[in-house]
């Protein structure tokens, strides 16, 4: 059935499913990006980020450990289904992200 032949409601809730669908699915893009971006640059040790973590405090071994968690995260984000995974997920993005904010804060690092 398309949307010449449906009742207006019918056709304005399809219309409202498609754009929270697409804005579902690019805010987890967008997260999953960053996740997966900055989990292969943690494994692969890129200097500027290697600086940047010894500069906090943290040994450099821990970016081994926290780009892993943060390559499978974002693969979980994007397995379709799985609600339980993807919370968990999201809940270790919250965790990474808060923690560095708590980290650049108490170390005094420059935020600009």
């Amino acid at each position: 059935m398309d949307t010449l032949t449906e009742p207006p409601a019918v056709a304005s809730r399809h219309r409202s499913l498609r754009f929270r669908s697409a804005g579902y699915w690019l805010a987890t893009a967008a997260v999953a990006g960053e996740l997966g971006l900055g989990g292969i640059w943690d494994i692969a040790r890129l200097p500027f980020v290697r600086d940047l973590v010894t500069h906090l405090g943290y040994p450099s071994y821990f970016l081994v450990m926290l780009g892993t968690w943060k390559v499978l995260g974002a693969a979980a984000l994007l397995v379709p289904r799985h609600a339980l995974l993807k919370e968990w997920a999201y809940a270790g993005a919250f965790f990474t992200y808060t923690g560095a904010i708590v980290s650049h804060l108490t170390t005094g690092y420059a935020v600009a």
